[in-house]
C-alpha cells in the first residue's frame, strides 16, 4: 500500500470519527410514540418551571413537599422548607444536570417561557399556610449566557398559570385572566380571558395560536372539559373538540385528574403538529391515557403513557422531542391508612411523537410570528443645526422593504441607511417602517427631534461698508446743510452793513 493511499485512510477513517462524535443525540434512529429514562436532576421537585435556550433544558424552582397528608391544617410550606429557587441545566448531547444561579424568589407552580435567549418567570406561589394560598405578581428574568437573574415589570394580577410565546409577546392564561408581557418595553397589556372560567387548564402555542385545554364546573356542579384556541391577531376564543372523559367513579366527581395534567406540543419542525395533554394515572378513579391532539382534523387520540406515574410534573419541548421532569408520586392509600403519601421525584423521561422525522408541511418557523424590532441610531431627541439629517438604523431581520414618514407625510422608501435633507426650522418628528419576508411590518415609535438652523450671514465686508456709507453721507449733508446755513448769514449781514 503506497504512503499516499494510507494517508487517505487514515483521513477518511478521523473523518468519519468526528462525525460520530460530534452526532447530536436528537440525530439518533428514534421509534416514535416511546419513552426514554434519561438522567435524573440533582434536586427532586414538583410544580416546577421548564423551558429551552440554546437546545439546553432549564428546570427551575419547585416544591419538596413530601409525606402523608401534607396540606392539613398547620402546615407552613415555606417554614418545612419545601419551596425551593432551585436552577439546574439540563445538556442532552452529555445526558447531565448541573445547578446554576438559583431564581431570587423560591416558588412552584409559576408560568414560564423562553424569549431571545432569556427565560422569563411570572407569578406562581410562595407559601401555603393551613389551607391558605400566597400567591407572587413578581416578574425575574434568567440569562443563561450570564448565569444571572434580573427583575422586570410586575404582573398587573398575581396568579399561576402558563406563559406562551407568540411573536414578540409573552401571554399568561389563567383561569380568569389573559395577561400579556411586552419583553422589548417591559410592560402589560390585558387581552381577552376564556370564555368560560375554569377550574383547572392548561396551555401551549401552537402554530401561531395558543390552545388552552382543562375542565369547568357549572351552577349544578356539572362537569365538562373545554378546548379553546387563542387568535392573537384578532384577540378572540374559538372553541375545538374537548376532551370527552365520564368524571363519575364510584358516584362522585373526581377532579384529581385533571390537576395533574400538563401539556406539551410539537410544532411541525421534527414532527406532525400536535398537542400532547398527559395524565397522572390514578388507581381509584380509574385510567386516563395520555392524549394526542391533531389540528388538521380536530380529533383526539390515546398515546403511550409515562413509565413513571407522576403529579405536578413539567413538560417542556426540545426539537419537537417532549421532556417530561420532576413531579412527585403518590401511594394511595397512605401506609398509615390516611389519604394519600407523597414523594419528590428527579425523574426525567423523553417522550418522542407521533411522526418523529416527518416535519409538518405546515410548519412555519418561529421568526414568522414576529414583527421586526427596529433599532434607530438617528435621528434621536435633540437639536440639529442642519438641514440635513441622518437616519441610521438595524434590524433583526431580514426584510423586503423599510420607509420612513415625516410629519405624518407620504411614506418615502430607503435602502440600508438615508438622508433627509432640507428640513425646515422648527419642531419635526418621524416613524421608521420595516416589513419582514413573511409580510410582518414593525415600526418605532414616533420620535421627535428639532433643526435649528441659523439664519444666513451677509456677505464677507458687506456689513461694515453700509453703516460707513450711511455716516459718510450723513456727515456730508450735515457739513453742506451748515455751510449753506454760514453763507446766507454771511451775506444778510454784507446787505446791511452797505
Amino acid at each position: 500500500m503506497s504512503k499516499t493511499l494510507a494517508l487517505a485512510l487514515v483521513l477518511v477513517f478521523l473523518t468519519a470519527s468526528t462525525i460520530i462524535v460530534v452526532l447530536p443525540v436528537s440525530g439518533a434512529v428514534a421509534t416514535e410514540n416511546t419513552w426514554t429514562s434519561k438522567a435524573s436532576m440533582n434536586q427532586p421537585r414538583s410544580g416546577l418551571g421548564a423551558a429551552v435556550v440554546d437546545d439546553k433544558i432549564y428546570a427551575i424552582g419547585g416544591l419538596r413537599m413530601s409525606g402523608t397528608n401534607p396540606n392539613s391544617v398547620g402546615v407552613d410550606y415555606r417554614e418545612k422548607g419545601w419551596i425551593v429557587n432551585t436552577t439546574e441545566e439540563y445538556n442532552p448531547n452529555t445526558n447531565r444536570w448541573i445547578g446554576r444561579a438559583s431564581m431570587p424568589t423560591s416558588r412552584y407552580n409559576f408560568a414560564i417561557a423562553s424569549y431571545q435567549g432569556k427565560i422569563f418567570c411570572f407569578g406562581g406561589i410562595t407559601n401555603w399556610v393551613s389551607g391558605k394560598i400566597t400567591v407572587t405578581n413578581v416578574t425575574e428574568v434568567y440569562d443563561p449566557a450570564t448565569d444571572t437573574w434580573s427583575t422586570k415589570a410586575s404582573m398587573p394580577t398575581a396568579v399561576t398559570g402558563q406563559a406562551n410565546v407568540l411573536g414578540n409577546k409573552i401571554y399568561i392564561i389563567s383561569s380568569e385572566s389573559n395577561q400579556v408581557y411586552d419583553p422589548i418595553s417591559d410592560s402589560w397589556n390585558i387581552k381577552a380571558s376564556l370564555p368560560k372560567t375554569s377550574l383547572y387548564q392548561v396551555s401551549s402555542t401552537m402554530g401561531n395560536k395558543i390552545y388552552v385545554v382543562g375542565y369547568w364546573q357549572d351552577l349544578s356542579n356539572n362537569i365538562a372539559s373545554i378546548n379553546y384556541v387563542y387568535d392573537p391577531k384578532t384577540d378572540t376564543w374559538s372553541p375545538r373538540e374537548a376532551i370527552h372523559f365520564n368524571f363519575h367513579e364510584k358516584g362522585v366527581v373526581w377532579r384529581g385528574d385533571w390537576n395533574s395534567e400538563a401539556i406539551g406540543a410539537t410544532s411541525g419542525y421534527n414532527a406532525p403538529m400536535g398537542l400532547y395533554v398527559l395524565f397522572m394515572q390514578y388507581v381509584y378513579s380509574g385510567p386516563l391515557p395520555n392524549l394526542n391532539y391533531n389540528p388538521s382534523n380536530n380529533s383526539w387520540n390515546a398515546v403511550a403513557d409515562e413509565p413513571t406515574n407522576r403529579h405536578n410534573f413539567a413538560v417542556v419541548n426540545l426539537n419537537d422531542t417532549l421532556f417530561v421532569i420532576g413531579g412527585y408520586t403518590m401511594i394511595y392509600p397512605a401506609p398509615d391508612d390516611s389519604l394519600f403519601y407523597v414523594t419528590p421525584t428527579a425523574v426525567t423521561e423523553q417522550y418522542i411523537p407521533i411522526g418523529y422525522g416527518s416535519p409538518d408541511s405546515a410548519y412555519l418557523p418561529p421568526e414568522a410570528f414576529t414583527t421586526p424590532q427596529i433599532s434607530v441610531l438617528s435621528p434621536i431627541y435633540q437639536q440639529y443645526n442642519d438641514s440635513s439629517v441622518p437616519v441610521v438604523i438595524s434590524i433583526d431581520k431580514t426584510i423586503n422593504w423599510n420607509c420612513y414618514s415625516l410629519d405624518g407625510q407620504q411614506n418615502v422608501t430607503f435602502s440600508g441607511n438615508t438622508n433627509i435633507t432640507d428640513i425646515s426650522n422648527g419642531f419635526h418628528n418621524i416613524t421608521i417602517y420595516a416589513q419582514d419576508t413573511f409580510g410582518n411590518i414593525g415600526s418605532t415609535q414616533t420620535l421627535n427631534f428639532t433643526i435649528a438652523k441659523p439664519e444666513p450671514l451677509p456677505p464677507q465686508g458687506l456689513f461694515p461698508v453700509v453703516p460707513v456709507v450711511f455716516v459718510s453721507v450723513a456727515i456730508v449733508v450735515l457739513v453742506a446743510a451748515g455751510l449753506l446755513v454760514y453763507h446766507k448769514k454771511h451775506k444778510h449781514n454784507s446787505v446791511k452793513e452797505v
